[in-house]
């Protein structure tokens, strides 16, 4: 099983980086990035040109739960 997982985890890399590589975020357009785990989602808006998160979020947060 452990397998199956790594095959998961470097298939949502290659993925990733592909996406990445046409999708770019500027100050004016910042990129919005979402992982989703099993209990948890988690949200950020990034500028790529200047290497920064400009936001996050989580579920985890007291404050977003609903």
């Amino acid at each position: 099983m452990a397998d199956k997982s790594k095959l998961k985890q470097i298939a949502r890399e290659r993925r990733r980086k592909s996406l990445h590589k046409k999708i770019h975020g500027t100050s004016e357009r910042p990129r919005l990035v979402v992982f989703r785990s099993n209990r948890q989602i988690y949200g950020q808006i990034v500028d790529d040109t200047k290497q920064i998160t400009l936001a996050a979020a989580s579920t985890a947060n007291k404050e977003i739960e609903a």
